[in-house]
């Protein structure tokens, strides 16, 4: 009797282990709208041999675990600024919107000394993209600037409210950018594109 009840022990334990690597594997899987995004200024920007920045987003995860943000790219001399930001299906209801009505999404560039808000900014085009548990924004915003001594904080709203329910910090100051390396897909998708992947 022991020795059937330490095998289902012993069983269930392997079944429990499994199903939490399986379900870690599941979240840290970043495999999903993962590309630039090709836009105009993408475009412009590799014809013209501009900058095309990266590095990963300075938190891992937001605090309340409602977002989880990589594939992130900024070009300065164009202001555009991509990121794919990933959430639980669950977190529709904890932030109070539905499925249906999505999230809202801006970047918020501060003052890193003074913590003060330096410019706010609300306006994207976006792609969306589902997985399993989890559903995908690349989300692409026009108009930013990264100033040297500023962090760029993004903020997930419920749908048309004014309040953030969750934020990460995405770029710190002084935290330094590198050359994003442009895969061969992307750069035939870049050749090839004529404007109908930009949201």
């Amino acid at each position: 009797m022991k020795k059937i009840l330490y095998y289902i022990l012993g069983g269930a334990f392997i079944v429990f282990l499994g199903a939490f690597i399986f379900r870690m594997c599941v979240m840290d899987q970043q495999k999903v709208l993962n590309t630039i995004t090709v836009t105009e200024n993408v475009r412009e920007a590799y014809k013209n041999d501009g900058k095309i920045l990266t590095h990963e987003p300075y938190e891992d995860m937001s605090f309340r675990g409602y977002m989880k943000c990589y594939a992130m790219v900024y070009l300065p001399e164009y202001g555009e600024f991509q990121v794919t930001v990933k959430s639980n299906n669950s977190s529709y209801e904890k932030v109070g919107t539905t499925e249906s009505a999505g999230f809202d999404f801006a970047l918020a560039v501060g003052d890193a000394s003074s913590g003060d808000l330096i410019r706010k900014f609300d306006d994207y085009t976006f792609t969306r993209d589902k997985e399993g548990l989890y559903g995908y924004y690349r989300l692409v915003f026009k108009g930013v600037t990264v100033p040297e001594n500023g962090n760029i904080t993004i903020g997930l709203y419920a749908a048309g409210g004014n309040e953030p329910r969750d934020e990460m910090i995405l770029h710190a100051a002084g935290q330094e950018f590198r050359d994003y390396r442009l895969s061969k897909e992307e750069i035939a998708k870049i050749a090839v594109n004529d404007g109908s992947n930009e949201s």
